[in-house]
């Protein structure tokens, strides 16, 4: 007999390496349960249903596919998001580009906005929830991506626009410029198999040693930005010298390297004085 009690603590979700919010989200999206009951009611006795239903997330978690496609959701900036195998799964450090992307401009002011590359939309949304009175759009180059973004957006009850396109062709005058681009080289060995297996390739990879993306943003920006509008963009860690380098010799001014949690170089922040 298996309790909820008996499950949060028992194999083989330890040898998982799966964190305490992991196993509330697999309650939570996988089972339909208020992850709170693993606490005031773990004598609660799961039911044959309920345990196959682990046992298969399990099994799938153990070949290496991601949580958040198994359950189909993940938390981001504190929103519940839907993602797919179309998106990419949106990382904790993704949400210090939303900090630094918080910081250039004010809040309660009417300000325009771009989140190229949105994917799931987790940042385009993350934005709108903390600054309302931004009008926010996102794009993407892939339909099924955008799909996703757009379910996400009305879910959250947020109203964020959508729009289908590669980097910033055919966009308008914004005041900020937000962006986490592909920016891993294609010959990257360090990445992980599991992303590499499970993750879409169009988000994840980049020509020119994973600084394409990059490059076009900083290039196409300052047709699009107004005058003192903000970039701000994710990069991997050793891409900020040259990112940096890049930037000033376009024209952006005030340019400066932000940590990630782990202390890594992971944000670059410049003004296009216009």
């Amino acid at each position: 007999m298996t309790t909820l009690g008996r499950w949060w603590a028992e194999a083989p979700w330890p040898s998982l390496g799966l964190t305490p919010d992991a196993r509330a989200a697999i309650l939570q999206f996988g089972l339909g349960l208020d992850p709170v009951r693993c606490h005031s009611a773990p004598e609660q006795v799961l039911t044959p249903s309920q345990q196959s239903v682990l046992a298969d997330i399990a099994r799938r978690h153990q070949t290496g596919e991601p949580l958040a496609y198994i359950l189909g959701h993940t938390w981001f900036y504190g929103l519940c998001l839907a993602v797919t195998p179309a998106v990419l799964i949106p990382r904790p450090d993704t949400e210090c580009l939303v900090e630094a992307a918080l910081a250039c401009l004010p809040r309660d002011r009417s300000c325009r906005v771009i989140d190229v590359c949105t994917g799931s939309g987790a940042v385009a949304l993350a934005l709108k929830a903390s600054a309302p009175n931004w009008t926010v759009t996102g794009r993407d180059i892939c339909p099924e991506a955008l799909a996703v973004a757009r379910a996400n957006g009305e879910s959250c009850g947020l109203e964020v626009r959508w729009q289908l396109g590669s980097w910033l062709e055919g966009a308008s005058g914004c005041d900020l410029l937000v962006a986490n681009p592909p920016y891993i080289a294609s010959d990257d060995p360090l990445v992980e198999a599991s992303v590499v297996a499970f993750e879409p390739h169009l988000a994840l990879y980049a020509e020119e040693a994973g600084l394409f993306g990059l490059r076009t943003l900083l290039e196409q920006g300052r047709e699009v930005l107004s005058p003192k509008g903000w970039i701000v963009l994710e990069h991997g860690p050793t891409q900020a010298a040259v990112l940096t380098d890049m930037a000033e010799r376009l024209g952006y001014s005030g340019w400066s390297v932000t940590q990630d949690f782990a202390g890594r170089d992971r944000i670059s922040v410049g003004c296009w004085e216009g």
